[in-house]
């Protein structure tokens, strides 16, 4: 009697298996194959991560991906009132997924290439370019957690890991690359307006000449007034310790070569704040590397 309750046992065991596999394989394929996106496959894929690339061994979840794909629909929801069950609403969403993904994709391929050169990001940089950030997303720092939230339903370590990290990890990469292998033609461009500053040329005139940044050229470079934790990182320093009317040397950014200057200094206020301008001379080999990792790497995606 006890072995036939065995037997019993077992067979319900690998009924239900069963029943599991041909349910996983059923969801499986209609994930990939139907496209189906509702509550029930998000229970699904939180039990069964299933992937939605793999690049270079590294593995990019369609869970992930789904919930960047929320946070953008809440935040657009935040904003203004839109209809994302409309075609029109629905093509967006497909669209915004397709961004999402080669986003994605291109952050694991940054942090490769971070890993091979020794680019690391400690904490402390990081809530530093966490506070630098909030503003630009029109989010108050003295309530940044609760508005988070509600603009994106992520907690304060979801947004710092999803928003603010890749973009700190690829900008400190991109100095990089630009201090170990400088571009000469942005260089000599770079010279050539030091040494028209040098020969006493306004600074104005050579910004609205010779600028790549198409916002500031028209206002002579002219960026506005900061206090030190409104600039970011790779320009607080060196601008602060800018004199009113000082020009600086070459300054390293993402977007490449600057040369910074202070028009006008108030240290009485609280914090001090500076009047700034800049000439930008472009140069992103990020972008060329990226495109060629691109080409080269081992990249999966499922469809």
């Amino acid at each position: 009697m006890m072995a036939v309750n065995r037997r019993k046992s077992v067979f319900y065991i690998l009924a239900a298996l069963t029943v599991l596999a041909l349910s996983a394989t059923v969801f499986s394929l209609g994930i990939y194959q139907g496209g189906w996106d509702n509550p029930a496959t998000d229970i699904f894929l939180k039990v069964a991560p299933l992937p939605a690339a793999v690049v270079e061994g590294k593995v990019i979840f369609i869970s992930e991906v789904n919930r960047m794909l929320s946070a953008f629909q809440k935040a657009v929801a935040y904003q203004a009132e839109f209809d994302f069950s409309s075609i029109a609403g629905g093509e967006a969403l497909a669209r915004q997924k397709e961004q999402i993904l080669r986003a994605l994709i291109e952050n694991a391929l940054i942090a490769g290439i971070a890993d091979e050169r020794g680019v690391e990001v400690a904490a402390s940089e990081l809530e530093s370019y966490y506070q630098y950030l909030l503003p630009r997303f029109e989010i108050n720092p003295q309530d940044s957690t609760a508005q988070i939230r509600e603009i994106f339903g992520w907690r304060k370590q979801e947004f710092i890991r999803r928003i603010v990290r890749p973009d700190l990890l690829r900008a400190k990469i991109s100095v990089k690359l630009l201090e170990e292998a400088p571009d000469p033609q942005a260089i000599s461009r770079v010279e050539f307006i030091r040494n028209e500053i040098a020969r006493g040329v306004d600074f104005g005139f050579l910004a609205g000449e010779f600028s790549d940044d198409e916002e500031s050229r028209f206002a002579q470079g002219e960026l506005g007034f900061f206090a030190k934790k409104d600039l970011p990182p790779w320009f607080e320093e060196r601008a602060f310790a800018l004199g009113e009317g000082d020009v600086s040397g070459t300054v390293l950014s993402p977007d490449g070569y600057h040369v910074l200057k202070v028009l006008f200094r108030d240290d009485e206020r609280n914090p001090a704040q500076i009047q700034l301008a800049h000439i930008l001379v472009a140069s992103d080999p990020l972008s060329e590397l990226l495109e060629s990792r691109r080409n080269l790497a081992k990249i999966y995606v499922r469809r």
